[in-house]
């Protein structure tokens, strides 16, 4: 059994490179707090037993990407802002980031997630419902809590 959300995502590297950006930087400032955090990519995120698997696109480019993060590869979660993707400025003021940190290739890779449930208008409400997933360990993500 697995859960879809609807999702908004970048990697650390992401959320860095469109700070330096003076519209994304303006638009993720002063729409807030409605408006929608710094993000890099748009889709479906599903999470099953093993598994976190992205699929979207580039907001930018328009370009395809899939990505699967097995949960035994993450190190590390924490639902909050941080010095990246910081409260107020980067991201909106009521729905903490989600971010998750994994193994790819002997390297840790940063990632901030924003999820919604399918077709919900704002992106966030559900990342404490994965932080949850994710903090009591996978064999729980197949319930809907």
């Amino acid at each position: 059994m697995s859960i879809a959300y609807d999702s908004i995502w970048g990697f650390k590297e992401d959320i860095l490179e469109l700070r330096k950006k003076f519209v994304e930087e303006l638009s993720a400032h002063t729409s807030q707090p409605l408006g929608i955090p710094l993000h890099r990519y748009v889709g479906k995120l599903t999470v099953d037993t093993a598994k976190f698997m992205f699929s979207g696109r580039n907001k930018d480019t328009n370009k395809p990407f899939e990505l699967t993060i097995s949960l035994e590869k993450i190190v590390e979660i924490h639902l909050g802002w941080d010095d990246v993707l910081r409260r107020w400025k980067d991201t909106r003021a009521w729905y903490r980031p989600l971010r998750v940190t994994f193994k790819e290739n002997e390297e840790n890779k940063i990632l901030y997630i924003y999820a919604k449930k399918p077709n919900a208008i704002r992106y966030g409400p559900e990342n404490k419902k994965l932080y949850k997933l994710l903090e009591e360990g996978p064999k729980h993500a197949d319930t809907d809590s």
